[in-house]
């Protein structure tokens, strides 16, 4: 079994376990310390774009309700002039069965 050109373990070997645990108690004193620092909050402009950003979401949720609400009542308005909204009447269905009943009789005579 041959070993890689780039890695030679004799000279340099793989951290093991015991490495990796003493390597992880100075990770700690790190994360104590960047608990005490203070949180960097947002500059003003940063802020005002946000709100900008947010404001310019809202107006277009609101547009788009209203659009549709508008599109909506005028959908409705034009199927009830054209009758489209209304139900089909009883007799409506039955004209075209007598006619074309009527063209078999009339083709058989």
């Amino acid at each position: 079994m041959s070993n890689s050109p780039f890695h030679d373990p004799q000279r340099n070997p793989l951290p093991d376990a015991n490495d990796i645990e003493q390597s992880g108690d100075s990770s700690l004193e790190l994360v104590s310390s960047q608990e005490d620092a203070p949180t960097r909050s947002p500059s003003p402009h940063i802020k005002r774009d946000i709100q900008r950003l947010r404001d310019i979401v809202i107006g277009l949720l609101l547009t788009g309700l209203a659009l549709g609400c508008v599109v909506g009542i005028g959908v409705v308005i034009v199927l009830k002039r054209t009758g489209l909204a209304d139900p089909p009447k009883p007799n409506q269905g039955q004209i075209y069965e007598r006619l074309s009943v009527g063209d078999l009789k009339d083709a058989n005579h």
